[in-house]
């Protein structure tokens, strides 16, 4: 599936992430489309930890991509990350392609581009960059919100002609749709699901059953939290699961759940 190689390029960046210091380096890496039917050069910036050993967490956003919306709440993800002595990475892969969003796709060749599988492919293709540089220890956590959430599901039973260049230790999906989790693959996964989401395509009575149903599945259910709930500045229009409404006290709830289930899990 969608093999092609990855190159990395050092950037001559250091600052400060939180307390301690991190560098920088642009990451590209060229995947063939085959819903677009051309090859897409993706580009990602790797926020490396000073640690000589470090693991990474790929970070994914959703339908709407990384915008003035999302950025703050996928933005708050990677520090996060970072002060567990996470390398960080925000994969974009819209932009790549052109695209702004996908959460109502107007035009019928795009439609392909909802198939998680074509984010899978641009994730093995960073990692495969990722895997050149010095310091990567190998160890990968996926962090998806909504869509982004459905792709990091998907990633453990979708993996191309070759492995990925790294072993996925642990699934973090935000609102997703938990009807995508593979009975199969036992890998820890946290899900966190907001009990007021009425997006049709993330019922969370789902994801309650697949943590009720897989013992490597754990499942946080924030009451009063609608989708999308950690955006701090939601846009003003309505998506398809209504408008949405920034709940802080169930974000916060949210990253101590992580936190623990982080230490749970011996992660990282």
């Amino acid at each position: 599936m969608r093999r092609f190689i990855g190159t990395a390029t050092l950037l001559a960046l250091t600052f400060w992430a939180g307390s301690v210091a991190a560098a920088s380096e642009r990451l590209t890496a060229n995947v063939h489309d085959y819903t677009l039917e051309r090859d897409v050069t993706l580009e990602a910036e790797v926020t490396i930890p000073s640690a000589a050993s470090w693991p990474v967490a790929v970070i994914l956003h959703g339908c709407d991509g990384v915008n003035q919306w999302s950025k703050p709440a996928l933005e708050r993800r990677a520090r996060f990350y970072a002060g567990h002595g996470y390398a960080t990475i925000i994969l974009d892969s819209w932009k790549p392609r052109g695209l702004r969003q996908l959460c109502a796709p107007h035009d019928p060749k795009y439609l392909g581009l909802v198939d998680p599988a074509t984010r899978v492919a641009d994730i093995e293709e960073i990692t495969a960059a990722l895997a050149s540089l010095p310091g990567f220890n190998g160890e990968m956590l996926v962090d998806g919100l909504s869509h982004g959430g459905w792709t990091a599901l998907s990633l453990p039973g979708m993996e191309g002609e070759e492995p990925l260049k790294a072993k996925l230790t642990g699934v973090v999906a935000w609102y997703p749709p938990c009807a995508a989790i593979d009975p199969a693959i036992n890998i820890p996964t946290l899900v966190i699901a907001a009990a007021e989401d009425r997006h049709p395509a993330t019922p969370p009575q789902d994801c309650v059953a697949a943590g009720e149903r897989y013992e490597w599945v754990d499942v946080l259910l924030l009451e009063a939290a609608s989708h999308a709930f950690d955006y701090p500045n939601p846009p003003a229009v309505a998506g398809p699961g209504g408008r949405i409404i920034h709940n802080a006290g169930a974000t916060d709830r949210a990253y101590e759940r992580l936190a623990d289930w982080l230490t749970e899990q011996h992660l990282p």
